[in-house]
């Protein structure tokens, strides 16, 4: 019997774990919530793509109509909700869930570890001087709390127009919002700081794929700290940080 696959998709990530889930014959729906995530797997034969944010409910019965024997969560390294409702619906049908999660690396001496945005902006009130915020605009809000933050913050986000319209609500100008896509290579982020006269990042641990590292250079070599917001704690169960260990566990013992 093929085994149907759901994959939480949305990252390059998982765009190749996709690719060689279908080259080993297994049958994949993606599951993304953007229409910026079915662009990504555009390129790709032989899947479905199911387009939507789901909530328990709705991811219950997802599964339940697709036929579900497996769960592979390759969802954003900060897509708590995802993944918690994912493992929690899984466990309810008895249906086999397996998480892929990001290495974490380049971090060097420059790097500086916070739980929550909160600490992040408690951390950088101490700082004086401009500020790269590169945590994206899902909780841009949060840096409101920064003394001087209009003048301060200098925010990177996605070159979209939603993007653009949340960090134009909290303030910012044009000049403050450096809106772009794709990863920034160590020599971009320096040139940035530069420009700006950045005294501090703050940023996520979104790993190599997320351009973590490059970030993480660039603020070594101009020697500024690196304040990034720790990954959600998670109870995943069954891990793997290698792509190919994906493949490797489903055709281990009881879940094939």
């Amino acid at each position: 019997m093929n085994k149907n696959i759901v994959v939480f998709s949305g990252t390059s990530d998982s765009v190749e774990i996709i690719k060689l889930l279908v080259k080993n014959g297994f049958n994949v729906i993606a599951s993304v919530a953007t229409n910026e995530g079915t662009k990504m797997l555009s390129n790709i034969d032989n899947i479905k793509i199911s387009e939507e944010r789901l909530d328990n409910e709705k991811m219950t019965e997802f599964f339940i109509n697709s036929k579900t024997n497996i769960v592979v969560d390759a969802s954003h390294p900060y897509a708590e909700n995802v993944s918690k409702t994912a493992i929690e619906v899984c466990k309810s049908l008895n249906i086999k869930y397996i998480r892929y999660e990001r290495p974490s690396e380049g971090v060097n001496e420059n790097c500086i570890f916070v739980d929550n945005y909160e600490k992040a902006v408690e951390f950088v009130e101490k700082i004086n001087g401009n500020i790269l915020v590169t945590t994206g605009v899902n909780n841009i809000e949060k840096y409101m709390a920064l003394n001087n933050y209009k003048n301060r913050i200098f925010a990177r986000v996605l070159n979209n127009e939603k993007s653009y319209n949340k960090a134009k609500y909290i303030g910012l100008s044009d000049e403050h919002i450096l809106q772009g896509s794709g990863i920034y290579t160590t020599s971009n982020n320096i040139n940035v700081i530069n420009k700006y006269n950045i005294k501090s990042i703050i940023t996520k641990d979104s790993g190599r794929a997320g351009g973590f590292l490059e970030k993480t250079e660039a603020a070594h070599i101009c020697n500024i700290p690196i304040i990034i917001i720790k990954r959600p704690s998670v109870q995943y169960g069954i891990v793997t940080d290698n792509i190919s260990g994906v493949l490797d566990i489903i055709r281990e013992g009881d879940i094939l």
